[in-house]
């Protein structure tokens, strides 16, 4: 395990900095960097041109367009989860909320809730019709980002699940980016499949350099 993680969290590396990527941007090259690294850059700079470090690949446009990288995300979170070992470093969020139970130890991860839970919150949250089909995982585990995959959220809506993809815009919207931004557009709700993400990210990248 210790070899999988740490060749994962190479990849969590930025660049410029050299320390873990917050607020990871992909280029149209692909490569990932911090999105303050790469305002730090910009603004040293004469024009709106980007120059990726790693490949010289030229692109310009928004650093706000640019699409995060949620793949990176996970793969930081996985770190995350991966490293606990025994649960000896991070304590049950649902029972921190009752004082009187004192500090219970996490065995568990909930990836649709984002919260560790001790081995009783964790089956009960399994049992409960509320949270039954959330993903759960175990901590200290070697993990891979197919076990954090979940639905996927809306950057602009807390909390609003990725159900529509926009064809005109070329990216995933929620019910609520529809309504405000993309009721004249050609979209197509995912109601059996979630989109492939993947390939929504790199049109969103071509976008950006064209």
């Amino acid at each position: 395990m210790m070899q999988s993680v740490e060749e994962s969290r190479q990849l969590t590396i930025c660049s410029l900095c050299q320390l873990e990527l917050t607020d990871p941007r992909s280029l149209p090259c692909l490569h990932t960097f911090c999105f303050h690294c790469l305002k730090k850059r910009a603004q040293s700079l004469t024009d709106s041109t980007i120059c990726c470090t790693v490949c010289g690949g030229k692109s310009s446009g928004q650093l706000d367009d640019l699409p995060r990288n949620s793949f990176v995300e996970k793969l930081i979170k996985i770190n995350q989860l991966a490293t606990v070992s025994n649960s000896q470093e991070t304590s049950c969020d649902v029972c921190r909320q009752d004082d009187s139970l004192g500090v219970v130890m996490a065995t568990h991860h909930c990836v649709n809730c984002a919260q560790n839970l001790c081995e009783k919150c964790s089956s009960f949250h399994g049992r409960s019709k509320a949270s039954q089909h959330h993903r759960v995982v175990r901590l200290g585990v070697d993990l891979t980002p197919l076990d954090l995959r979940g639905t996927p959220q809306c950057d602009q809506h807390v909390d609003e699940p990725l159900k529509m993809f926009c064809v005109d815009c070329t990216r995933c919207i929620c019910f609520l980016c529809y309504a405000e931004q993309h009721t004249g557009h050609r979209c197509q709700v995912h109601t059996r499949h979630q989109p492939d993400v993947p390939n929504v990210r790199l049109a969103s990248v071509q976008n950006f350099s064209d």
